[in-house]
């Protein structure tokens, strides 16, 4: 069955043009690079989550990395993390 599956699939691929195919390629990986993006770019969304305590008033400005990361805040647990969330070294 799955020799079948697969000259199915060569059939079907042979009969497509290619640059259809191609920007098909390019309008998922545009998708699959934003629906992971929090997963691949992890100090963008600490940048983030750090953006929303902020803006809630649940850390005072200035601020330590130290403060941040001793909340136990989800995806702000760890020291690197917190640190290469800001443009600018945290004490």
């Amino acid at each position: 069955m799955l020799l079948q599956a697969g000259a199915l699939v060569r059939v079907v691929a042979a009969r497509l043009p290619a640059a259809p195919a191609a920007a098909w390629c390019e309008y998922l990986t545009a998708h699959a690079r934003r629906l992971y993006a929090d997963v691949t770019d992890a100090a963008r969304g600490a940048a983030a989550l750090l953006a929303t305590r902020l803006a809630g008033g649940r850390l005072a400005s200035p601020f330590t990395a130290r403060e941040v990361y001793r909340q136990e805040w989800a995806g702000l647990t760890e020291p690197r993390v917190v640190q290469g969330s800001s443009p600018e070294p945290l004490q």
